[in-house]
């Protein structure tokens, strides 16, 4: 099911910014037993990112209702589309823009017990990521650097791949994760002021750590920072968190202790573990 502004719809007017622009933001999100997983992670960021457009963001309970309609309270992956809404020809935005909210739901994704008990194997891409500090840190719907970097290879054993700065010096994210590296007791992860998301799995991560008192520095990273670190693991809010076993061909440390200390604490990974079929 796809709800338009509430409605069960499938089609959206050729008119409408996000289309037309990629004017607009999105979340996609793991909804685990009728439960929307880093609600609260996930509606702070679509908000931020709405008024950084430009426009009013809906209403967290709306959007609820629908996220619930859509998933009948099961378990699915759940997409929050909200854009500008309809407007003329040309850039300039209408004045009182009139956003529209699309909320679609899809199955769980495939992705093998293996990745999370083995570790995955990722690759670095040619594509680079623009600077775009004005941007940066949301989940606007532009996504072509992405779209270009995924069509790289076709590889089914290597899930992700790593995107360089716009000066293809420092590893910045993956297409569709958030990058860590752990020395020692220390984990570091990219800043994301120029470019980049601001994953809300890497806010939980960040905040988890804090909380115990092992503050995670941003620090801009090298192929040979990776190379050189205890672990590496990705993160998203479907995925959870992925230990990584391989970089281009090359062995990484297995020393996976914080990416599954982290994963069995925070929220509801240990349920999508359960839902994957891991079990406890």
């Amino acid at each position: 099911m796809t709800l338009i502004n509430g409605q069960p719809a499938q089609q959206v007017p050729t008119d409408d910014r996000g289309l037309a622009y990629g004017d607009g933001v999105f979340e996609t999100i793991a909804v685990i037993a009728g439960e929307p997983g880093l609600w609260t992670r996930h509606y702070e960021r679509l908000s931020a990112g709405c008024w950084l457009l430009g426009f009013p963001p809906p209403e967290a309970s709306t959007l609820l209702d629908e996220i619930a309609a859509v998933t009948g309270h099961d378990t699915a992956i759940v997409r929050v589309t909200i854009t500008r809404g309809s407007g003329g020809r040309g850039y300039r935005a209408p004045a009182e823009a009139q956003p529209r909210r699309i909320v679609s739901v899809a199955g769980i994704p495939g992705h093998p017990i293996a990745y999370w008990r083995d570790g995955v194997a990722v690759r670095t891409c040619d594509t680079r990521l623009p600077y775009r500090p004005a941007l940066a840190g949301s989940k606007h719907l532009n996504r072509l650097e992405q779209v270009i970097a995924r069509s790289e290879w076709r590889d089914a054993a290597v899930p992700e791949g790593l995107m360089w700065d716009a000066d293809g010096q420092y590893l910045m994210e993956g297409t569709m994760t958030n990058l860590f590296l752990r020395y020692g007791d220390e984990l570091v992860t990219p800043p994301v002021r120029a470019c980049g998301v601001e994953g809300v799995m890497r806010s939980e991560v960040v905040a988890e750590r804090a909380a115990a008192g092992y503050p995670v520095r941003e620090q801009s990273l090298s192929q040979a920072d990776v190379l050189g670190a205890d672990e590496m693991f990705l993160t998203n809010s479907v995925i959870g968190l992925w230990p990584v076993r391989e970089l281009d061909g090359m062995a990484l440390s297995q020393d996976w202790r914080c990416c599954r200390e982290l994963l069995a604490r925070l929220t509801g990974r240990r349920a999508m573990l359960d839902w994957l079929g891991e079990g406890s």
